[in-house]
């Protein structure tokens, strides 16, 4: 059958260049005091909260000294009990909320987590829908009608809240997709954000009624936002698309 289909086409990893090489924060500027690598895990970028009064200046987020316009994103990420951090696009500086200043953030949390989801209803259930994992901080809400979904060959499940997120410990593979103002989220193997930010202003006319000052911002750094939980990365590669690309020829 030469039926078309809705799937994306596969992008070679030997296309992706490595933007975090495993040892140091070589390439990286902002909170380099609270992030780095422990000699006894190499190979993996993890957020030290407890090194936040060593990092000065207030520089509480992490951010790539190169600057990107349209690419793909990939990275392999575990959360701590009720972890929480985010992907900063398009950022302009590491001292300004990425969430309002940067064109946006992506929402990285353990949204099932004890302290944002409890599956009796229980008023603990603090969270908007556009901040569960993958989310488009306080703009577009990610898809998030995973219920009771196992992992396959193992026993555990996957976070409580609904979304596509692994339990703390578990690894989840993310690939974010920014093209122009069109941004897409695959966590774990699943399209889960579909977002087109050309439909807000930034002037208060998002979900969260919030300014976003960054939002049009046409070219920054990619960082990582949280500074309270021991998050970690490892494998974050990109691959830089030309200015012109187009979400469709993906």
């Amino acid at each position: 059958c030469s039926c078309a289909t809705n799937a994306p086409k596969e992008i070679s990893e030997t296309d992706f260049v490595s933007i975090f090489n495993g040892k140091d924060l070589t390439g990286w500027t902002g909170a380099t005091a609270m992030y780095g690598v422990d000699p006894k895990e190499p190979g993996i970028l993890q957020c030290f909260p407890e090194r936040r009064s060593q990092q000065p200046d207030g520089l509480f987020e992490l951010m790539t000294e190169k600057t990107y316009r349209n690419f793909i994103l990939r990275f392999d990420f575990v959360m701590p009990p009720n972890g929480n951090n985010g992907l900063g696009i398009r950022m302009l500086n590491a001292k300004d909320d990425a969430a309002y200043h940067a064109m946006c953030e992506l929402q990285l949390l353990d949204d099932g987590g004890s302290e944002y989801y409890d599956p009796k209803g229980d008023p603990r259930n603090l969270l908007d829908p556009f901040q569960y994992t993958g989310s488009v901080y306080g703009m577009v809400p990610c898809r998030r009608d995973n219920v009771g979904r196992k992992l396959a060959g193992r026993e555990r499940d996957f976070t409580g809240g609904g979304s596509y997120v692994h339990r703390p410990g578990t690894w989840n593979s993310e690939e974010v997709r920014v093209v122009g103002e069109e941004i897409e989220v695959r966590l774990n193997g699943e399209l889960i954000t579909k977002a087109d930010l050309s439909q807000f202003v930034g002037n208060g006319d998002t979900l969260d009624h919030q300014q976003h000052p960054g939002l049009h911002n046409e070219r920054g750094s990619i960082g990582w936002l949280g500074h309270g939980h021991n998050v970690k990365w490892r494998n974050i590669r990109i691959l830089e698309l030309p200015d012109d690309a187009k979400m469709s020829d993906l």
